[in-house]
């Protein structure tokens, strides 16, 4: 279930964010029962702008924001674009 601001999901604001700034290579790290939720949402996010999406599932989410970056290869990541949305159910 993604949390519904209105009519939208929440999280698509921030992936408009970062497509309108040009940032189109993102990953999407999630976990728990819902995690299928944002796979049927988003698919492989080229009807929101995105050329490459990935997902990457945490199993057991013990520190935050700065764990789920660990399970992330740095090949994922653009050092100098980066912008990180924390939703939580």
């Amino acid at each position: 279930m993604c949390i519904r601001d209105s009519d939208r999901p929440m999280i698509l604001y921030p992936i408009k964010t970062l497509v309108d700034s040009g940032i189109t290579d993102i990953v999407i790290i999630t976990g728990g029962y819902y995690a299928g939720e944002y796979l049927k949402l988003l698919g492989d996010g080229k009807e929101y702008g995105i050329t490459n999406l990935q997902y990457v599932y945490q199993r057991k989410p013990r520190g935050g924001i700065a764990d789920a970056l660990s399970s992330v290869s740095y090949t994922h990541l653009d050092v100098y674009k980066r912008q990180i949305g924390a939703i939580s159910f």
